[in-house]
């Protein structure tokens, strides 16, 4: 029996009993006997580099998609519950015929999808515990856009997200 495995392409990868692994851009070697490391979500976000943050958006703990027609919500929950520090993606699907602008209070997030089809989104941790609404932006149609003090959307709250 071998004491390394080989791969012909790209010679030995590691001895039998280890397992290396990816994460987070470090590698880690973990032995069989041991127990894998806690994950990343236990960091409180205050403390993550802006690397780790990355990170942890790119393998979101949640993912929601919220469907709008008409500048209301036609699919997806109203209430999106998380747990502190996951990290959390969601999808905005636009049916209407309208870009519509979606803001989450609390985490200063603002997003866009474009008219009939656009597709918009946004990714965060959530290291604050408590309920943000998010809202729709609704432009009054009757506003002369060229205006001196055009008025300004109005924010009408379709959801919730509570993180625990």
């Amino acid at each position: 029996m071998r004491n390394i495995l080989e791969n012909p392409t790209y010679g030995r990868w590691f001895a039998p009993g280890v397992i290396a692994a990816l994460t987070i851009g470090i590698v880690t070697t973990i032995n069989h006997h041991q127990q894998a490391p806690a994950k990343a979500a236990t960091i409180p976000v205050s403390q993550m580099t802006s690397d780790e943050y990355q990170a942890r958006l790119a393998n979101p703990d949640k993912t929601t998609t919220l469907t709008f027609a008409n500048g209301k919500l036609a699919g997806g929950p109203s209430t999106i519950t998380v747990n502190q520090n996951d990290s959390v993606n969601i999808t905005i699907k636009n049916q209407s015929s309208e870009e519509i602008k979606v803001d989450l209070d609390g985490y200063g997030i603002h997003t866009e999808a474009d008219n009939s089809g656009g597709d918009g989104g946004f990714d965060f941790v959530a290291g604050q515990k408590g309920t943000f609404p998010f809202y729709v932006e609704q432009e009054d149609p009757n506003a002369d856009p060229f205006a001196a003090n055009p008025t300004p959307p109005t924010k009408v709250q379709v959801g919730t997200i509570v993180v625990q």
